[in-house]
């Protein structure tokens, strides 16, 4: 389950940012093969790449290890949308939420 959840965040978040696979490679001074191997869920890092891999991309280590993962997972898919909304729709969808929260309590 580990190296799956790594795999598909690795992928996710590097697209995200816009670097290669060929990039995080040097990032993290590995071949591009191994970061492949990575997001294909072939293999698995050593603790020390493990950490620099979360490090350089800012990953979740709580989420990558299974912790609060429905919360996690509906971060994940808001964070997506939002990247896909234009800065007024964002601002908008950020005032639902407060409007939200303030009716929950």
């Amino acid at each position: 389950m580990f190296q799956q959840r790594l795999a598909e965040e690795l992928k996710r978040r590097r697209k995200e940012m816009g670097i290669t696979q060929e990039q995080l490679a040097e990032m993290i001074e590995k071949s591009t093969a191994f970061v492949g191997q990575l997001e294909r869920g072939v293999t698995r890092p050593k603790v020390d790449t493990l950490e620099l891999i979360i490090t350089k991309l800012s990953l979740d280590a709580g989420y990558l290890f299974g912790a609060d993962l429905s919360i996690e997972e509906d971060y994940q898919k808001i964070h997506g949308l939002m990247l896909q909304m234009s800065e007024s729709n964002r601002k908008s969808l950020v005032k639902i939420a407060a409007i939200l929260l303030d009716s929950d309590m």
